[in-house]
Order: structure tokens, then sequence, then C-alpha cells
């Protein structure tokens, strides 16, 4: 999280585009209350990297990228919990290392996908 040019929390400068990814702002909203309190972010911490969903869900690594670029992902698909584009891609065309997966997740482990269900 960091402040964008306006003065406003935002996930990350995306937020310039993607008004959801705002979070309070600076002089009105307390910093910390905004951290501890605002439901995508109470989301984030809760819900990463278990709830990610498709080549992200399986891999090995997860833990450690946490999907990449989350507010990127999110840009791109409205899911918190989307896979990263690069990865996707690269097993769409075959070339994500099967070294870095492990099984494919139940079903249950990945219902909700967009913020607030």
């Amino acid at each position: 999280m960091g402040v964008i040019a306006g003065g406003h929390y935002a996930l990350c400068g995306i937020g310039e585009q993607v008004p959801d990814l705002v979070f309070g702002e600076v002089g009105k909203d307390r910093l910390a209350t905004v951290w501890r309190e605002h439901a995508i972010l109470k989301a984030l911490r809760e819900g990463l990297p278990e709830r990610l969903e498709g080549i992200c869900s399986r891999c090995l690594m997860k833990k450690r990228c946490m999907g990449s670029c989350v507010a990127q992902n999110y840009y791109s698909t409205g899911s918190l919990w989307a896979p990263n584009w690069f990865c996707e891609q690269a097993e769409e065309a075959g070339l994500f290392p099967a070294s870095r997966l492990g099984a494919r997740p139940t079903q249950s482990s990945n219902q909700l996908s967009r913020c607030g269900d």
C-alpha cells in the first residue's frame, strides 16, 4: 500500500485508474485504521496465497510470489484472486515449469473469486 499523487492511500499507483483499490485519504483517514479495517486489505491478508486461482493455485512458489502484482491482476480481471497474467500465458503455451506445480486444488478451495464475495 502506498500514497498516490492525489493524497489517497491505494494498493499501488494503479489506484489512479482503479477506484476499488483506493482505500482512504491522507489527513482524513488514519493509515493504521485503513490498514486494519478496509475490507479489501483484510481479504488480502486473510486470503493470500490460499485463495489464488488458476495456475497460481497450483504453483509451489505461491507463498513467496503471492500472485505477483495483485493490483494488476485485479485491474485485468476484477478478481483479487486472479492468477498472474504472465504465468497464466506461460501455462496456456505449455511453458510453465512442471517442477513448480503441485496437485490441482479442490473446487471448494477456490469458490470465491470477487472481492466481497
